[in-house]
């Protein structure tokens, strides 16, 4: 008797069952999740997880039924299930179901209040350790590292060394400068600047010989001298010029 295709469809979603559960349903992927990500060392997360020690109890591991009945029906399809404290265990007292947004907000929280990233201030202290040690970044470490620029030893291994002693960023429009462009980073050479005082700050050690005439105006205008400006060249008058043209003989 010839199926049909719908049969077949049925068949294959719904015909295999764990304790009245489909194996296709969501509680069961998490189940085999949990068991992949800890014993399976080909998958990409095992690193993150049985690489690290991580396991699952013994109630779970060959027990779907048994871990259907600790962590109960999932929620709705936005819940997932989420271990309470990282470095422990698959087990009933570590693991519930959470809101995606919820576990979104609190890993956020955790991730920026342990090491800062995330934060602009730990971007900016991972560009500069970049600037002065990553060879393979030619296109910047030249003026960095390649001059000879180092961290001090307080900032290089502690972004909350670097954070304790130069604060949080005023405002978006700041960045890391260093006072003496040919100085190190460290505490006494650094301030957060805009790209304006910045810019400043590299005119006042460059040779001025490197100047334009527009520059040098400019630059000694910054600094507070008074420049006299050439006036502007006087037009000839039209009608001077008119009268002085020769008339036309008749």
């Amino acid at each position: 008797m010839a199926v049909s295709p719908n049969e077949r469809r049925r068949k294959k979603t719904h015909g295999n069952f764990k304790h009245g559960f489909s194996t296709c349903s969501s509680e069961y992927t998490a189940w085999c999740s949990i068991k992949t990500h800890c014993y399976n060392k080909k998958s990409v997360n095992y690193k993150n997880y049985g690489g690290k020690g991580i396991r699952v109890c013994d109630r779970w591991i060959d027990s779907f039924a048994n871990f259907l009945v600790d962590m109960g029906v999932k929620p709705s399809s936005n819940h997932y299930l989420k271990r309470i404290d990282i470095n422990k265990n698959y087990e009933l007292n570590n693991c519930k179901w959470i809101a995606n947004s919820c576990y979104l907000i609190k890993s956020k929280k955790r991730y920026i209040k342990h090491n800062g990233c995330g934060t602009s201030e730990y971007r900016i202290w991972a560009s500069m350790k970049s600037r002065c040690y990553n060879t393979n970044d030619r296109r910047v470490y030249r003026y960095y590292g390649g001059r000879g620029i180092k961290i001090c030893a307080r900032w290089v291994d502690s972004f909350t060394n670097f954070l304790a002693d130069m604060g949080k960023r005023p405002s978006s429009k700041h960045s890391l400068d260093r006072i003496d462009n040919n100085g190190h980073y460290e505490p006494s050479n650094c301030r957060w600047a805009t790209r304006k005082e910045q810019l400043a700050n590299r005119r006042k050690f460059a040779a001025i010989t490197n100047f334009t005439d527009t520059e040098l105006i400019a630059e000694l205008e910054r600094r507070g001298y008074q420049v006299a400006k050439k006036p502007a060249p006087k037009k000839p008058d039209t009608q001077e010029t008119k009268s002085e043209e020769p008339k036309k003989q008749e």
